[in-house]
């Protein structure tokens, strides 16, 4: 194995100009799958004879995109709907336009859930006399 990341390094610098870290650089089963730029990459058997290799956002990303909407949700408790929805939607859309080429149906639809969760809690926070279906009726919630 350790031949190979020999040949494979010297192939990177000569193609691209690259080196590689030998600290960051590992080889590994591709059945067990790894991260890479927020990414997981895995091979997945369908049965004995086909697998298909699936790229999904990595649970370290989903991890940051909730922390990052939790921190600025929790940092705009007084600030109006307009300015939050303009504090978050960068963001939601960046992540979004990012992984938008991996598997990951279930993954967004987890976020958009967390996120409508978070921001269902705001508006009961900003509105502590109100009921659940004025709050949900209100077009504005200044």
């Amino acid at each position: 194995m350790e031949e190979l990341k020999v040949v494979i390094g010297q192939w990177c610098m000569e193609k691209m100009g690259v080196e590689l870290s030998n600290e960051k650089t590992r080889i590994t089963d591709i059945y067990v799958g790894f991260d890479f730029l927020g990414c997981n990459i895995r091979k997945y058997r369908i049965n004995e004879t086909k697998s298909k290799t699936l790229i999904k956002p990595s649970k370290e990303s989903i991890k940051s995109i909730k922390s990052k909407v939790k921190d600025i949700i929790k940092s705009h408790n007084g600030a109006s709907q307009e300015v939050l929805i303009g504090k978050l939607n960068p963001v939601i859309r960046g992540w979004a336009n990012y992984h938008n080429g991996n598997v990951a149906k279930k993954i967004f639809r987890a976020i958009d859930s967390y996120i409508h969760e978070k921001l269902w809690k705001w508006a009961c926070k900003r509105h502590v006399t109100k009921g659940n279906v004025w709050i949900k009726s209100c077009d504005t919630f200044d």
